[in-house]
């Protein structure tokens, strides 16, 4: 530490600022929850943020995902989830919470498999068996999707697409439309 006799001539000593209070983390989430309850979901992720910042906390990330969930923000609420369950894995809402943003952010089959994790330490849970038949039912539909997609390689330089073997001997099968007649 220095003391005055370490000042230069002409130099003023100063003392450093007293630190100032840190906030109870639990009463700065505390403070997000009823922000939370009141619908001022940006104002509970704010809150939330603080006191993660403070001291991060599985409850901190979950509940700052439930807010982010709430504000459509589902790669944040992705990514808190993450985030809670590195904390700890066995945490059902992180996970339930997490399925939901996957769900929204079209990650169906990791969606599937949230809901799965949460149903093995939930078994009896009506809730996570619908969520989970949700986001099955969507995976299922995108990859019938998936496979009934025209086939193309790569686009031509005017910007048709080059149609694979496949395609073209499908299109070569298809029997030729018959004309319009000129008078109905």
């Amino acid at each position: 530490p220095r003391g005055p006799g370490d000042i230069a001539k002409g130099q003023t000593f100063e003392q450093p600022a007293p630190a100032e209070p840190q906030e109870d983390p639990e009463e700065v989430k505390n403070k997000g929850n009823e922000l939370y309850k009141k619908g001022d979901y940006g104002g509970a992720v704010t809150q939330y943020t603080k006191s993660i910042t403070i001291k991060p906390s599985v409850v901190g990330y979950a509940n700052r995902a439930m807010a982010n969930l709430k504000l459509g923000k589902f790669a944040e609420a992705e990514e808190d989830s993450t985030l809670a369950l590195e904390l700890d894995p066995a945490y059902v809402k992180a996970i339930t919470r997490r399925g939901t943003a996957r769900r929204h952010l079209e990650k169906h089959l990791e969606s599937v498999m949230d809901f799965e994790t949460a149903l093995r330490y939930e078994p009896t849970s009506q809730l996570h068996y619908k969520e989970k038949l949700a986001s099955r039912t969507l995976f299922e539909a995108k990859s019938k999707l998936l496979m009934t997609a025209p086939r193309t390689l790569l686009p031509l330089a005017d910007n048709r697409p080059v149609k694979s073997p496949e395609a073209e001997a499908e299109a070569a099968a298809a029997p030729e439309p018959e004309p319009l007649d000129s008078e109905p």
